[in-house]
């Protein structure tokens, strides 16, 4: 006992505690009341047949409309394409601007892909209207290069497929 009170510990919480009260500890510690009100508990609730039926019923949902005010159809749903581009921790897509031999040669990255990198290159460089040959995989890391700075364009097109 005297190395808890030694250290600084309540003898709430040196004692030995069950899960729920340590939980209630941390919560009233880390959390305001607000939020510590709406965590989980782990109290059981029994209902009657009499609240039962007095429990509104639910009506079927119906399909959400769009802007233009008609339901969505297969074709406004994003394709399923053989590739898919990951986003970045900030959320945002990963394509950047790189400068190279002397800031001579202006590249654009895109990092994250995942799956068919040829399938990609294939439909980008038919979106931003270029040859094949000017976009490249770079095998080992998995990223696309495209030749110029093409970040706004790249990130519509992915944006466009649903990335």
């Amino acid at each position: 006992m005297f190395r808890s009170t030694f250290l600084g510990l309540s003898r709430a919480i040196a004692q030995p505690a069950t899960p729920l009260t340590v939980r209630a500890a941390f919560q009233s510690r880390f959390y305001s009341a607000a939020a510590a009100a709406s965590q989980p508990t782990t109290t059981a609730t029994t209902t009657t047949p009499l609240q039962q039926q007095q429990q509104p019923t639910t009506q079927p949902t119906t399909p959400i409309q769009t802007q233009t005010g008609a339901a969505p159809t297969e074709s406004t749903k994003p394709v399923a394409k053989p590739y898919l581009v990951g986003r970045a921790w900030t959320q945002r897509l990963p394509v950047y601007h790189l400068a190279k031999r002397g800031g001579n040669k202006k590249l654009t990255q895109i990092k994250k892909v995942q799956g068919d990198g040829q399938a990609l290159r294939r439909d980008l460089a038919q979106f931003l209207g270029l040859e094949v040959k000017e976009v490249r995989v770079k095998v080992p890391t998995g990223h696309l290069e495209v030749d110029g700075h093409r970040r706004e364009e790249i990130v519509k097109f992915l944006d466009g497929l649903g990335f």
